[in-house]
């Protein structure tokens, strides 16, 4: 999904809209569109996708918010600069072990229940 989204980010556009609109039909993504609405275009089309696909890695970028949420950002740009280096690969289940084991050595589990609660 990162890849088409900074795809999508150096697309030139006349109005702000049509570079959110553009990922419609890409991510096949149904959504009214309405011109001038500005930056809300993108964070209507990122919602609709994040409730869609549930893929939460779109969350990861940094900037300025949106309009429609602060969660999202304002321009598609932002997207021109993800990588995935930040997101660790999935572990297997004997490296979840090792992790656990290692972090159950340095914290206390009862301090941080107590914490939780």
């Amino acid at each position: 999904m990162w890849e088409k989204l900074s795809l999508f980010s150096r697309r030139q556009t006349t109005f702000v809209e049509d570079a959110a609109y553009s990922l419609l039909g890409m991510f096949s993504v149904s959504l009214p569109v309405v011109y001038g609405e500005g930056d809300q275009a993108l964070g209507r089309v990122l919602a609709q996708l994040l409730a869609s696909s549930r893929e939460t890695s779109i969350l990861a970028w940094t900037g300025k918010s949106g309009s429609f949420n602060s969660c999202l950002p304002g321009s598609i740009r932002v997207f021109s600069e993800l990588t995935t280096s930040h997101i660790p690969p999935p572990m297997t289940r004997a490296e979840m072990q090792t992790t656990t084991a290692r972090l159950s050595k340095t914290f206390n589990l009862a301090s941080v229940i107590k914490f939780h609660d």
